[in-house]
């Protein structure tokens, strides 16, 4: 069997999601994954301002606070070690919104590829 050209290359993943928050409760953005090597944040909704931290909140905590003019954060490994790999959760101040999430997730060659992947 030949092995191809990219067969040694680095192979990422990628997840898009939208996440809405309220002012009452924190919500989860993402769960703690060892692979994720970055995140992107941003405050798609307009109308409120977001707190995301990585750790859970309440409506007194202190995070990084996205403003309503689309603000973002990024986080990677290479700036901030296993920060990038921990469970990140946002709570929304004084409204509801939306959280627009963009991961990158780095898949190690772990054998054959399995039926799926």
């Amino acid at each position: 069997m030949l092995v191809s050209p990219d067969f040694f290359q680095p192979k990422f993943d990628y997840k898009f999601s939208t996440v809405s928050v309220s002012a009452f409760s924190d919500v989860s953005l993402f769960a703690e994954d060892k692979y994720r090597i970055s995140a992107i944040f941003c405050n798609a909704s307009g109308s409120t301002n977001v707190i995301i931290a990585p750790e859970p909140l309440t409506s007194s905590s202190a995070g990084i606070r996205l403003k309503t003019d689309g603000s973002i954060f990024e986080l990677n490994f290479q700036r901030y070690g296993p920060l990038a790999s921990k469970e990140w959760f946002a709570i929304g101040s004084g409204g509801t919104g939306d959280i627009y999430v963009i991961q990158t997730i780095y898949k190690p060659f772990q054998g054959q590829p399995r039926k799926g992947d």
